[in-house]
């Protein structure tokens, strides 16, 4: 799983890409990708998601790197 936020500049989310590729939104899980969330007990938890519980992102959002 790679991450990435999407949405409008200022406003972004964070997001899940799977290993299918499919894009998926996890701003119902975590409210940004923060140093918090890369510490391993967090990273530990949010491994357990399953990608498809999660809804997609919209087509023809804009996407980006973490900045974390």
């Amino acid at each position: 799983m790679k991450r990435f936020r999407h949405g409008p500049q200022g406003a972004a989310k964070p997001g899940l890409l799977d290993a299918s590729g499919a894009l998926h939104d996890r701003a119902g899980v975590i409210a940004d990708i923060t140093p918090a969330t890369l510490r391993p007990d967090s990273m530990s938890r949010l491994a357990t998601l399953d990608p498809a519980t999660l809804p997609p992102v919209p087509a023809g959002a804009c996407l980006g790197a973490c900045s974390s």
